[in-house]
């Protein structure tokens, strides 16, 4: 079952948010997942939406009951 991942979050820390990209693209190759959409401009149709957005897919997924 392929399964989706979408982040947007405001980035106050930039030196702990280059330490959490690196350990997520880890945990993301780790489980068969990749990057969709990372980074760029971006416009929010509805609603409010932060300014950093990433959109992965993983086939790896366990459905829980």
């Amino acid at each position: 079952m392929l399964g989706y991942i979408l982040m947007h979050a405001d980035v106050i820390d930039p030196k702990q948010y280059e330490e959490f990209k690196a350990a997520a693209a880890k945990a993301i190759e780790d489980h068969g997942g990749r990057y969709l959409v990372r980074g760029g401009a971006s416009a929010s149709l509805e609603g409010k939406f932060h300014p950093r957005v990433v959109f992965c897919s993983s086939s790896q997924v366990t459905v829980m009951p």
